[in-house]
């Protein structure tokens, strides 16, 4: 891998991303990956390009295939965390570009975690309110709101502040794309 994609100040440059898929994923996706990463709209600058690719491929790959296996033979409800700005951990610095809502984001919005992170803000606390609101409703009724996933009716419910609805969840995260690749 490049060298400067390894510095984590460093800007992520079009090679340092197709060297990072090259070495995990093999060299005969690489510049497909890159591709569709940077070729999307808006268009995506390396370092996010290089995210959405590794968030992809490692946590919603699998994700869509254990709703498909699940949803198969139990309800089965899919959820996304969307929230784009969450808080962060007051213990580490802040990375220098925007990290999304990767996985456990959403767990400062029902919890005091005691490991430090920023307070939310007017926003996030009316998000924290609706998404307690889900999850007892769903303990009590076995039901969240929303409709439940099965492969023919691929159901996933994206949640964020002032923006909570379905979503084409495998669509947004080249599902086909990278199971055509990695199976």
């Amino acid at each position: 891998m490049a060298k400067k994609a390894q510095d984590p100040d460093a800007e992520v440059e079009t090679e340092d991303f197709r060297a990072y898929v090259s070495d995990v994923y093999g060299p005969a996706i690489a510049d497909r990956t890159v591709a569709l990463y940077t070729g999307r709209t808006p268009k995506l600058p390396p370092v996010l390009a290089q995210g959405a690719a590794m968030s992809d491929a490692m946590w919603a790959r699998p994700a869509v295939d254990t709703d498909n296996a699940l949803g198969d033979r139990t309800p089965t409800y899919a959820y996304e965390s969307a929230q784009p700005d969450n808080p962060w951990f007051t213990d580490f610095p802040a990375p220098s570009f925007p990290i999304g809502a990767p996985h456990l984001s959403e767990l400062p919005y029902f919890f005091d975690l005691g490991y430090g992170t920023t307070p939310l803000t007017a926003e996030q606390r009316t998000l924290a309110a609706s998404m307690i609101g889900i999850w007892p409703d769903f303990a009590r009724t076995g039901r969240p709101g929303w409709k439940p996933y099965t492969p023919a009716d691929p159901n996933v419910q994206s949640i964020a502040a002032g923006r909570t609805g379905p979503t084409d969840f495998a669509k947004n995260h080249a599902y086909t794309f990278w199971k055509r690749q990695l199976g």
